[in-house]
């Protein structure tokens, strides 16, 4: 018997509230490299019978890849500080993915767990392998809950998804039309319910005091935002919106040195003189630096805002967020008198990321948004753009600077030189995929 050292990650399977794991964890957990076996866990035959059970009989999956899972990595089989993995009775090869998967569903009930294990294994969750891992995955799942009554509160998760929603509203037209394809009744019977005539004057009393609002289906919502799966339901603008500008976030710390600051404001400068809009987060530091040395050379920002559209925060920029407004484009995700809070900022590090073709993080920390920004922005696909410094003083960036789609940067012009070599791949790409006449 062998006495491994720490605690379960949780007391129950499930994780249902934030766990703080350190990135050495993350990355001992990614490197964990199974071994080849000839038991088997699960077979194709069962795999189809359970998905088709829970998902209808139209669902069948072909299992293109196997490999050698544990069979049950939840929660309450991982320790911490320091990982360990216990329970190993299931173990043997199943659908590349299983594992992850698993790991995945017991997480949907915390946002920022499941956020943090997507963006870990987004490689893994968003491939092909990964989707069909996931739909067995949840299918064993649901019949777990069906027949030992265990966890009934994640059932509605592991049956719909928010991007899940999305995908099926915008295949259908409307909201409405996904409504009438799922249940029998109509939606509105009668006259207009009053929730629904009084979020119709809302709406008309933003528009009349000059926001601009803007849902996903609409012409006017930045296309760039419908390719991530966290992008925001509605958003509220002051400024001008331009379709399919080329922007690049420069983000980092609100305590910045006074050499992060120069970085900053070099680095922005130099973008707005190649006509590339600096996208930021008006947050003291770094954001202020780019933003306002941007607006200087003549340039475009964007201040995406972890607020709603009508408070300012800190309240120092009060003026510059005015002047963005004026000469470049504010956005939020929040309702317009919507205050700061802990989960705000994090999501605004994600639609920042969405709605650029690239991240900067100039200078951070352990605890900084840039740092989370960088996350997403490996989950979106988008590239990372790490300065050497950043790099040299962080565990986290050092653990990701060999991932794919990161690079890194000594200096304000290999940032540019990458930005435009990244943007003629992305231009090609674009031409090859465009329909030929």
């Amino acid at each position: 018997m062998t006495l491994l050292p720490g605690e379960p990650c949780s007391p129950s399977d499930v994780a249902r509230t934030e766990i703080e794991l350190p990135d050495r964890w993350w990355g001992e957990l990614r490197r964990l490299a199974a071994a080849p076996t000839t038991r088997s866990a699960v077979t194709q035959t069962r795999v189809n019978g359970l998905v088709r059970r829970a998902f209808g009989r139209h669902r069948n999956l072909q299992i293109n890849r196997w490999e050698t899972v544990h069979g049950d990595l939840h929660w309450n089989n991982l320790l911490q500080p320091q990982l360990g993995i216990l329970d190993w009775e299931l173990w043997g090869q199943g659908p590349a993915g299983t594992d992850v998967s698993t790991l995945y569903c017991y997480s949907l009930l915390n946002p920022d767990m499941a956020h943090r294990v997507h963006s870990e294994f987004a490689d893994v969750l968003d491939s092909s392998d990964g989707t069909i891992a996931q739909l067995w995955v949840a299918a064993h799942l649901l019949k777990r809950i069906k027949n030992s009554g265990d966890f009934p509160d994640l059932e509605q998760p592991q049956a719909a998804s928010w991007p899940a929603l999305v995908a099926d509203i915008l295949e259908a037209g409307s909201s409405q039309a996904v409504w009438q394809a799922r249940h029998q009744q109509s939606l509105f019977d009668g006259d207009m319910p009053e929730p629904i005539v009084e979020a119709g004057r809302r709406i008309a009393g933003w528009q009349a005091a000059g926001l601009g609002f803007h849902t996903f289906r609409d012409g006017s919502y930045p296309a760039q935002l419908r390719e991530i799966h966290q992008l925001p339901p509605v958003l509220f603008s002051r400024g001008a919106l331009e379709p399919g500008e080329t922007a690049v976030s420069v983000v980092g710390s609100r305590r910045a040195s006074e050499a992060g600051l120069a970085w900053a404001r070099q680095l922005a400068k130099a973008l707005a003189a190649s006509g590339i809009t600096v996208i930021s987060g008006l947050a003291a530091g770094i954001d202020t630096a780019a933003h306002t040395a941007a607006l200087d050379a003549g340039g475009r920002t964007v201040a995406v805002l972890g607020t709603g559209i009508n408070r300012t925060y800190p309240a120092a920029n009060r003026d510059l967020q005015e002047r963005i407004a004026r000469d470049g484009l504010l956005l939020s995700q929040f309702w317009p008198d919507a205050p700061p809070t802990k989960k705000s900022f994090p999501l605004r590090n994600a639609t920042m990321s969405g709605y650029g073709r690239a991240t900067v993080v100039v200078e951070a920390g352990d605890h900084s948004g840039a740092r989370i920004q960088a996350r997403v922005g490996i989950e979106h696909g988008r590239p990372v753009i790490l300065t050497d410094s950043v790099v040299r003083n962080n565990e986290w960036a050092r653990a990701l600077r060999h991932r794919p789609g990161v690079h890194v940067a000594s200096t304000p012009d290999d940032v540019l030189r990458l930005v435009h070599e990244l943007s003629q791949l992305d231009d090609v790409l674009i031409g090859l995929l465009a329909p030929r006449g």
